[in-house]
């Protein structure tokens, strides 16, 4: 994994699945965690811990249906902004977590747009019903005054629950003097992630020099059993490695950050319209817009999009979710 994930944390999240587990399926207690498949890629304070929960009698693929449904299709549930929860399985996995309430962070912008306190909007009515049972997070980028993906509620929350934080490696240091427990990830190196895997994908958050002074950031590519696979584009431009992704790893799903924000100087840090539209184009499956009408920075509005998208014919491949919508992801094929 490129890092040793603690061997304390690693059996609690272990116990917390079991138990999910046992809810589900009416396993009984007395059983065992059942073997896991290439064992070896774990770090090696969680081997003893998977050592002890496994038992010859458990059947490896009646374990995989419980603990990712089978067929089942996974499930998104979208809060506001970038920050959203994918439900896969037992596992609940909360993205850039921007938690705080309207207003509460400074303007992005002030002469582009108009200079408005952030973010614009509160989050939805259910979002503590909506973050009970988060497993782990994952975050694209936080430094440099990213807060719209890590804000001081957001790490605070985070860090009082105790969650696994997944991040990109350079992040790190800022997560853990937040009290984050931090697992870090290397972008192009695949790691494991639960039962499957994820590839951090860069990120490139603007043109030229802007891009550059806007810090490191990844999207990801997620890999997990029986369920669609899965690539969030994190704050970037349209860039070679995006349209790599879409045309060479063909993700079943494609989260993508449509809001097209502007500083005050320069081009835009996210996708202008023409290349939103080529990224859709470019997906196989269908996509999923985030980073919309919550920050003032950001310029393009969900109608804007599904207009641009439409004129294009490609209104069949977009979902533009609401703040605090569910959403359900076709299964594999």
């Amino acid at each position: 994994m490129g890092a040793v994930i603690d061997a304390y944390v690693c059996k609690r999240r272990l116990d917390e699945i079991w138990r999910e587990l046992i809810s589900y399926s009416g396993i009984s207690g007395q059983q065992e965690w059942p073997r896991v498949k290439h064992h070896q890629h774990i770090s090696r304070p969680c081997q003893p811990v998977l050592q002890s929960f496994r038992n010859e009698n458990t059947h490896r693929e009646d374990m995989k249906m419980v603990m990712f449904g089978g067929v089942n299709p996974v499930n998104i549930h979208f809060l506001r902004n970038a920050t959203l929860i994918i439900e896969s399985g037992v596992q609940r996995i909360l993205l850039d977590p921007m938690l705080g309430k309207r207003g509460t962070l400074p303007p992005y912008a002030f002469f582009r747009r108009r200079p408005q306190m952030n973010p614009t909007v509160d989050l939805p009515e259910n979002v503590d019903g909506a973050l009970e049972g988060v497993t782990a997070v994952l975050i694209t980028h936080c430094r440099w005054g990213h807060f719209d993906h890590l804000d001081p509620a957001g790490w605070r929350w985070v860090a009082q629950k105790g969650l696994p934080v997944y991040s990109h490696r350079l992040d790190k240091r800022y997560l853990r003097r937040r009290h984050l427990h931090t697992i870090p990830l290397t972008p192009g190196v695949t790691a494991p992630f639960f039962m499957g895997k994820i590839t951090p994908i860069t990120a490139v958050h603007g043109y030229g020099l802007v891009g550059k002074l806007m810090g490191p950031g990844v999207g990801y590519f997620i890999e997990l059993p029986d369920e669609p696979t899965l690539y969030i584009s994190g704050d970037t431009v349209l860039t070679p490695e995006v349209r790599r992704v879409l045309e060479e790893l063909r993700p079943d799903v494609a989260m993508l950050a449509a809001g097209t924000a502007v500083l005050d100087v320069g081009r835009p840090i996210l996708m202008p319209l023409p290349e939103l539209v080529e990224f859709i184009r470019l997906a196989p499956g269908q996509v999923i817009a985030t980073h919309l009408e919550a920050l003032n920075h950001c310029r393009t509005t969900r109608q804007e999009l599904a207009t641009a998208v439409a004129a294009a014919n490609l209104q069949h491949k977009l979902i533009i979710p609401a703040d605090g919508e569910r959403i359900t992801l076709n299964e594999t094929s």
